[in-house]
């Protein structure tokens, strides 16, 4: 092995853990974005472009697929399988539920995979006071215009948050923008196809003229109007039984208990979830902060400027409060090897509106034509005076000697002045309190 090779340094431990620790939050983010359609496209659904197949399309909501047998079935009648979409809803679900309980009722939660990790406290609860639970996808998007692997990852991603949050898979289905059967046309037809290959039996809706005393499966949201039509429906003396998709089909419960690997794989769901949704609620509190204060220093710069200019409005010329200051001026230009601008510079002074000035330019030992230039200019208010070489400083102390007048300025030899400069720099001389000015 080669020096060069042996001392070679190894990676410090704490860049490592950095890496890791910032591509896990990397990831959570994502998550997160797509999880609530920031980096995907929201919940659409596109036309059908060809008709839910004959053998499916019998007015029945329940549809199950089996290779190319399709079968149909619906509710009983004076039977009610009441089912809700979406959630756990962190206000409407522990409403629904009570409700449910006071009236002995049970009933089937089409579940979001997104919300069942968000709130497993409540997916818990469903479970143990005795209601089924179905899913609707992670995210809710149109699995219709979704490719295979989306609707894989869509329906595995829904069973591992169950079962991370109440330990329990599921073989009921509601496709996302799903009512009746007869709209599983087209594409959702392909996705219904690809869900019943994983052994899902899927679950729409009658249609909302039928008669519940019929036997039907009813399908709400999980919102206040659902509460409301829920309650109003228990009043309904013609039905017999409210009860969830699998006891009105006669079948054992579609929910089955989580493995122990599946329940691991779910709780770490739930903790990157979290840790995302976490992150972007500090970002957005953060933001809020940030953006908060920084309207409060505008706000304050506003305040503090117009007051500063309120008490510089004070030495303007013609200020009622304070004189204007129109006493002679000596300007003082230290010069060295200036020769492109000093012409400049001293015409511009010449032409300023300050009535009275005396410009001294002082040459201090300039090796090319400064001096000469200046001492060219015909003007009797310009005078020109020749020292060696000894820097700014001490020119200008040569200049303050020759100075005629108290009030004295000092310039630089290559800046152009406008007309009225001087006149304005000075005139905050006009309070007593104020000795000097820098312009």
């Amino acid at each position: 092995m080669s020096p060069r090779h042996a001392h070679r340094p190894e990676p410090r431990g704490h860049w490592l853990l950095l890496i890791v620790v910032v591509s896990a939050v990397a990831a959570a983010l994502v998550f997160e974005g797509w999880a609530n359609h920031e980096v995907a496209s929201r919940p659409t659904r596109s036309p059908c472009a060809t008709p839910i197949p004959k053998a499916a399309d019998t007015g029945k909501p329940v549809v199950r697929i089996d290779g190319g047998r399709v079968q149909t079935a619906g509710m009983p009648a004076r039977t009610v399988a009441l089912t809700f979409d979406g959630g756990p809803d962190p206000v409407w679900t522990p409403r629904l539920l009570d409700l449910l309980r006071a009236h002995h009722a049970h009933a089937t939660f089409f579940l979001s995979g997104v919300q069942a990790a968000r709130h497993p406290e409540l997916v818990r609860r469903i479970r143990a006071e005795g209601h089924e639970i179905g899913s609707l996808t992670y995210t809710g998007s149109d699995l219709g215009s979704a490719s295979a692997v989306r609707t894989r990852l869509e329906l595995s991603l829904t069973q591992t948050a169950l079962a991370g949050s109440a330990g329990t898979t599921t073989k009921l289905l509601r496709l996302p923008l799903t009512t009746q059967a007869d709209t599983m046309c087209g594409g959702e037809w392909t996705a219904a196809r690809r869900a019943a290959e994983r052994g899902y039996l899927l679950v729409a809706a009658d249609r909302p003229t039928r008669k519940p005393e019929r036997g039907v499966i009813q399908q709400y949201s999980q919102t206040d109007g659902a509460y409301s039509e829920v309650k109003k429906l228990f009043g309904n003396r013609k039905i017999e039984k409210y009860t969830t998709v699998s006891e009105g089909l006669g079948q054992a419960p579609a929910d089955d208990p989580a493995s122990t690997v599946g329940q691991v794989q779910g709780m770490a769901l739930l903790q990157v979830q979290s840790i995302g949704h976490g992150f972007v609620q500090a970002m957005a509190w953060t933001l809020g902060v940030t953006g908060t204060l920084a309207l409060l220093r505008l706000v304050l710069l506003i305040f503090f400027a117009r007051a500063h200019v309120r008490r510089l409005h004070r030495f303007r010329p013609g200020s009622p409060w304070l004189r204007e200051v129109n006493e002679p001026v000596t300007v003082l230009i230290p010069a060295y090897n200036e020769e492109a601008g000093i012409e400049s510079t001293v015409r511009s002074l010449l032409a300023s509106t300050h009535r009275w000035l005396q410009i001294i330019v002082i040459d201090d030992g300039s090796t090319d034509r400064t001096a000469d230039l200046a001492t060219w200019i015909d003007d009797p208010r310009v005078s020109v005076i020749r020292q060696r070489n000894a820097g700014k400083a001490a020119a200008l102390n040569t200049g303050l000697v020759h100075a005629h007048h108290d009030i004295v300025v000092m310039v630089d030899a290559d800046t152009v002045f406008e007309p009225d400069a001087i006149h304005r720099l000075v005139q905050p001389l006009a309070h007593p309190a104020i000795g000097a000015v820098s312009g």
